[in-house]
């Protein structure tokens, strides 16, 4: 698929004639700039920290109202969740990665390394370590995808946990879910609907 050809005049005495192509398509790695995101890195040693943190917690604090009505409810669970969040942000890390709009899902960082070990490799000129390296990458490349593969297809195996079962499809076809601002939860919502509807 192109556009229109165009004819463009003939170089010096040359007897062939120029065209130009121009492709209606734009790869998506030009057409769109790569995204920085934040992400959480849980060392190795986070699940005793946190445990801990949760253990010096004293949760009496969160159950000091007697009656709940659903306001206070709401703010109980709003306040636990908010204080989980707090404890997962001390024991862990953010970092921000970039991510490129045509990467795969398979990509990983000792990948990256091999692919940078291939180019300098390359430049360097040595051909025997240019063909070994990237023997390696390709190595690599087939052990990512086995990885990533036996990583989604973990989450078929249990069909009693219908959750991990639609974060394997959600994987499986880049599905990103659209998140809707929350509902107003007033205790006269249903009033006042009621009486819309009724009208």
């Amino acid at each position: 698929m192109h556009t229109e050809l165009r004819r463009i005049p003939t170089w010096g005495l040359s007897d062939h004639v120029s065209l130009l192509l121009h492709p209606y398509y734009t790869p998506k790695a030009r057409s769109t700039r790569p995204v920085v995101r934040s992400v959480r890195t849980w060392p190795e040693d986070v699940i005793p920290r946190l445990q801990d943190c949760f253990d010096s917690t004293d949760w009496d604090i969160f159950r000091g109202q007697e009656a709940l009505t659903r306001s206070s409810l709401d703010e109980f669970t709003v306040s636990v969740l908010d204080y989980i969040n707090f404890c997962g942000d001390t024991v862990t890390s953010s970092k921000q990665v970039r991510v490129a709009p045509n990467q795969k899902p398979w990509m990983t960082a000792k990948l990256k390394a091999l692919i940078n070990a291939r180019d300098i490799v390359y430049r360097s000129g040595d051909t025997e370590a240019y063909s070994a390296a990237r023997a390696a990458l390709r190595r690599g490349i087939s052990s990512a995808k086995i990885v990533y593969k036996n990583r989604i297809e973990a989450h078929f195996h249990n069909s009693s946990n219908s959750r991990q079962v639609w974060e394997g499809i959600r994987a499986i076809t880049d599905y990103k879910g659209v998140s809707y601002p929350p509902v107003n939860s007033s205790a006269t919502l249903a009033e006042e609907l009621n009486i819309f509807y009724a009208l």
